[in-house]
């Protein structure tokens, strides 16, 4: 028993032993691991150099290198940011530096990092000092069969007197979004969107048996800007600001009225107008957040007053890379909203993946009542007549070396109601669902 203690207490010694190396041999082992590309080896030889307070320029490039040529740059990050404060007019370690920062969407960091170094470099990476960034041009079509499956349903029934519903139908709209980049790291976005809306008001009676239906098209507007701006370390702040031009209609019927008051009106007869609604309607929102190594958390508060509602909204989300790069991301949010009184959830989770080289994938899915609810500081907006309940796609992003192709798709479920009203100032309110299939192009080009 002896011999197998003192056996254990020797081994225990010599792996420590091994743990323990000079500066001759890190530089030896690390120059050996980095000639075999072997990151494993070269990761190990590294905390041992960090554990004996071991720190070089060539080093920290080793490291660099290997685990930028495995598509581990956030690893490969750290290590030259590193390397550059030891030995700044190194060209390959900028070089390197620069790209790691590109490929992590760090392009804040890219930016001011190459507009502080030679001509030369700048055009070697292609970097520019440019007033605007891109230019995306977007058409958008949300397309229904609300309108002709549901202008045939009877909105009556032998316990109610009356119905009444609005039906909104497909919506083709186009917006145009302009990225000012000032200073590197401050970006300044700029937001049109112009869209066209169809919808159908009824009117049903049971005493007397009328069925009144009239069609609507109206033009909605929307206007967004943006600013932005993340700090060397990471730290992210951004807010927005947005106005929203929307027109609804609806079908109102009135007790006919004689013109002369010494002449009764006739019994049952009915009297249709149009009741129009035009809302000019402002949103506000900032955010915080802070990117880190794999992981990138964010809140975000938001107030708007779409349809003359004040609504409060509170968003937390995190968007993880679990591989070090930003071949696989993903991203999920959970926000609570309220508005008079009503408090609302809504869920999202996203998944972008790199299919090819010039192809990326984007997956999504948001659940809850998203009526009203805003993301991306007011640039993405369910400002929509009838609640969205439940919104699923996916987007194809296709780059050429100026140009991207953005194809998106998405499933969505709506929740519209009608009114059934037992007299005349008393109703029970109904729901049904439809579908809404919603296709968009853009076509975004940057300088």
């Amino acid at each position: 028993m002896n011999y197998l203690i003192g056996f254990c207490i020797l081994f225990s010694i010599s792996l420590n032993a091994q743990e323990t190396m000079s500066y001759t041999q890190i530089d030896s082992a690390s120059y050996v691991d980095f000639m075999n590309n072997d990151f494993k080896k070269l990761k190990k030889t590294g905390r041992i150099a960090k554990k004996e307070k071991i720190d070089f320029y060539y080093l920290q490039m080793r490291l660099g290198i290997v685990s930028y040529g495995k598509n581990k740059y956030e690893y490969a990050l750290t290590h030259f940011e590193k390397a550059f404060g030891m030995n700044p007019a190194d060209t390959l370690v900028q070089e390197y530096l620069y790209y790691a920062y590109v490929l992590t969407g760090r392009i804040e960091n890219a930016n001011s990092l190459a507009s502080k170094l030679p001509v030369y470099f700048q055009q070697k990476v292609g970097f520019k000092k440019k007033k605007i960034d891109s230019i995306a041009f977007g058409l958008n079509s949300f397309t229904n069969n609300n309108i002709n499956e549901n202008q045939t349903i009877n909105y009556v029934s032998p316990n109610y007197q009356r119905g009444e519903t609005v039906l909104n139908g497909s919506v083709y709209g186009m917006n145009i979004l302009v990225e000012h980049a000032r200073k590197n790291r401050f970006n300044v976005y700029n937001k049109l969107s112009v869209f066209q809306t169809k919808s159908l008001g009824i009117e049903q009676f049971t005493n007397p048996v009328i069925k009144k239906i009239k069609s609507y098209n109206n033009i909605q507007l929307q206007y967004n800007l943006g600013v932005s701006y993340q700090s060397q370390k990471g730290y992210q702040i951004s807010g927005g600001f947005g106005f929203f031009h929307t027109n609804s209609n609806n079908l109102l019927a009135q007790p006919a009225q004689s013109t002369q008051p010494s002449v009764p009106s006739k019994k049952g007869s009915i009297v249709f107008s149009d009741l129009s609604n035009t809302y000019n309607n402002v949103l506000g929102s900032v955010s915080f957040g802070k990117r880190m190594k794999y992981f990138n958390p964010s809140v975000s508060l938001t107030f708007s007053n779409l349809y003359a509602v004040n609504q409060f909204q509170q968003e937390f989300s995190l968007t993880y890379y679990p591989f070090g790069n930003q071949k696989f991301f993903g991203s999920t949010s959970y926000a609570f909203i309220q508005d008079d009184g009503n408090d609302r959830n809504v869920f999202s989770q996203k998944i972008g993946v790199k299919v090819f080289k010039s192809i990326w994938l984007e997956g999504k899915y948001s659940v809850g009542n998203l009526s009203n609810y805003m993301s991306k500081n007011g640039f993405d907006s369910y400002n929509t007549a009838d609640a969205v309940k439940l919104n699923t796609g996916l987007d194809l992003h296709v780059y050429s070396k100026r140009l991207e192709y953005i194809f998106s798709y998405s499933y969505q479920v709506r929740e519209a109601t009608y009114n059934q009203y037992t007299s005349s100032t008393t109703f029970d309110i109904k729901k049904f669902n439809y579908i809404n299939n919603n296709f968009s192009i853009t076509f975004k080009w940057k300088f």
